[in-house]
């Protein structure tokens, strides 16, 4: 249980320890640095406004925009910068990645 918290709390989380896949949710904190084994930088995660702003408007990963809510393995275990755009009032980011999707 409290690995779930940790990663909901950094704003993504596994759904099944089977999947190498992170569902994106609202970070906690306005900026995390993390240093990961075998990574040959810290993954940084920032979120500017967090928590105050709970909603996501945007999400980039090493400064390429993504279009759907959640992460690959591969996007947060060698290092690197997630960057939360968040805003005060509902987004609509992310939701039309949903239709038809079977994860």
């Amino acid at each position: 249980m409290s690995a779930w918290y940790i990663f909901s709390a950094l704003g993504f989380y596994p759904v099944t320890p089977v999947d190498a896949t992170y569902v994106i949710g609202t970070p906690f904190f306005d900026r995390v640095a993390i240093d990961l084994p075998n990574a040959s930088r810290p993954l940084v995660i920032t979120s500017s406004g967090a928590p105050s702003k709970p909603y996501i408007k945007g999400l980039t990963v090493n400064g390429k925009p993504l279009e759907t809510p959640f992460l690959t393995h591969e996007d947060i275990a060698f290092g690197g910068e997630i960057v939360f755009e968040m805003s005060s009032s509902p987004q609509t980011w992310g939701s039309a990645t949903l239709v038809g999707t079977n994860s």
